[in-house]
């Protein structure tokens, strides 16, 4: 069956980032405080509801995240905790200690998983997405991308 995945990014896409950001404004950014206190952020509510809703339409959801491999434990709970959809979702997250953009790393991540998978592109029917480089670069890679937040960073 063609368009029946959907791909949700986390940060600032279902998590509300927020008081985490206090570790990237310093004059020197703590990404390793930044990743350990991600199991601390709140959802949000009504894209938390979307994915629940498309989970409930019979669509397979994939977590693409910037997050590194080192807290997929707490990612994995996060979720558990917030998303009504059990543990059937797949979760793609980048290697500790790579420092690549987003832009880089997210598109190749799914690459991987599709054709692992033996998906093809036409199996995703929509990206959820917050960054504007990364919305920017699914569309440039021909994925049909809802922006959920403005993400000028």
């Amino acid at each position: 069956m063609s368009k029946n995945i959907i791909v949700v990014d986390i940060d600032g896409t279902i998590a509300r980032v927020g008081d985490r950001l206090k570790y990237l404004q310093q004059d020197k950014p703590d990404w390793d405080s930044f990743y350990e206190h991600c199991d601390e952020d709140a959802p949000i509510e009504d894209m938390v509801r979307l994915v629940e809703d498309f989970y409930e339409w019979g669509y397979h959801i994939v977590f693409c995240t910037g997050r590194r491999e080192s807290v997929r434990e707490k990612t994995k709970e996060w979720i558990k905790q917030h998303l009504a959809i059990g543990w059937n979702y797949d979760l793609l997250m980048r290697k500790d200690r790579d420092w690549r953009h987003d832009t880089e790393v997210k598109p190749e991540l799914l690459s991987k998983f599709m054709w692992a998978n033996k998906f093809a592109t036409d199996d995703i029917y929509l990206i959820l997405e917050d960054r504007d480089s990364m919305v920017a670069k699914w569309r440039e890679l021909k994925y049909r991308c809802l922006q959920v937040a403005d993400g000028k960073f």
